[in-house]
């Protein structure tokens, strides 16, 4: 079976680096990871004018020094055990790609194909796992299985959801 996995929300922790950044440089700013319960940071970091160009300007300190979420390299090698092949499929901004495959290799994540786009309903797999409600539409509307992964800021979807990573384990044990 072939497994599209997502990067920022599912093995690597974007928004919890973006925050200690962001707080480095506005030590004002209280925002918790259970405060973001929207995409658009804008509302939550509001010290400078746009979240997201703060982000591409700071890309250098963040993506590469975020961490990989805990459990996250047992997933990885349990999905391969399994006899899956990964599909990373990120979204990231033009002139950050760099950063995630450096990520990937420095955490040694394992993974068969590699694909950077902003529609990634153009990639074929079985089964989809992403933290973007976003996505997880655009992937329900093509008719592909998506799975949603539990975070903050996507607590109003009522479709499929894991938890943990266990708990997408089962989903794929179980069919």
């Amino acid at each position: 079976m072939k497994i599209g996995v997502d990067v920022d929300g599912v093995l690597r922790d974007f928004m919890g680096k973006f925050i200690a950044i962001y707080r480095q440089d506005y030590p004002s700013n209280t925002t918790k990871i259970e405060d973001v319960n929207d995409w658009n940071l804008n509302k939550f970091f509001t010290e400078t004018e746009d979240a997201r160009q703060y982000y591409l300007d700071n890309a250098s300190r963040i993506f590469p020094n975020a961490g990989m979420y805990p459990g996250c390299s047992d997933f990885l090698r349990q999905i391969k055990e399994l006899g899956h092949n990964i599909i990373i499929i990120t979204h990231q901004l033009i002139g950050t790609e760099k950063y995630t495959q450096d990520w990937l290799t420095a955490y040694n994540v394992p993974y068969d194909s590699l694909v950077f786009t902003a529609d990634k309903t153009i990639v074929d797999a079985d089964i989809y796992i992403d933290d973007g409600l976003h996505y997880i539409d655009a992937y329900n509307k093509a008719g592909k299985r998506a799975v949603i992964f539990d975070r903050p800021w996507n607590q109003n979807f009522a479709g499929e959801r894991a938890y943990t990573y266990n708990d997408f384990i089962k989903l794929l044990t179980k069919g």
